[in-house]
């Protein structure tokens, strides 16, 4: 869940995205045979991420110590690591103030730039649904979807 980030806070924030890279390395082909291969591809997969989620300044200080959008950043990054092609995000942006919100909502476009789907939940609007290109709201078991980048109180 992103509303209350899951790091390892006695661990640095690349230790945290190698453990999520180590746990689904499938190395392939000469690499793995060489000593330390496997590790030294880990560590190059982990600092990318952390690049693209604006956490290489921050790759040795303890998660535990970092506010709460570089927290969400790096279980961001952890979260990619996996390579998936589908991210559900509960309330992303909760706790964070709107400039941080707008940070993280162009993280996610360059998420989804990279091909992978969102659904994000949220109790309310906000800079995040920059990122969408379709928000639904619920209300008393009703639906309505506002068009791209919309917060569902235009759709009223």
């Amino acid at each position: 869940t992103f509303r209350q980030p899951r790091v390892f806070p006695a661990m640095t924030v690349l230790e945290n995205v190698l453990v999520a890279v180590e746990q689904v390395q499938l190395v392939s082909g000469w690499r793995r045979f060489l000593p330390g291969g496997r590790a030294a591809l880990a560590a190059e997969q982990a600092h990318d991420l952390l690049l693209f989620c604006g956490l290489e300044q921050v790759a040795d200080q303890m998660a535990g110590s970092l506010p709460l959008l570089d927290q969400r950043r790096l279980e961001l990054a952890r979260a990619l690591a996996i390579r998936p092609r589908l991210l559900l995000m509960d309330d992303p942006g909760e706790g964070i103030d709107s400039v941080g919100q707008q940070l993280l909502a162009r993280l996610l476009v360059s998420v989804r730039q990279r091909g992978i789907t969102l659904v994000l939940t949220a109790a309310g609007t906000g800079p995040l649904s920059s990122a969408c290109d379709r928000v639904v709201a619920i209300r008393r078991e009703s639906a309505f979807t506002a068009g791209a980048g919309l917060s569902p109180q235009h759709a009223e």
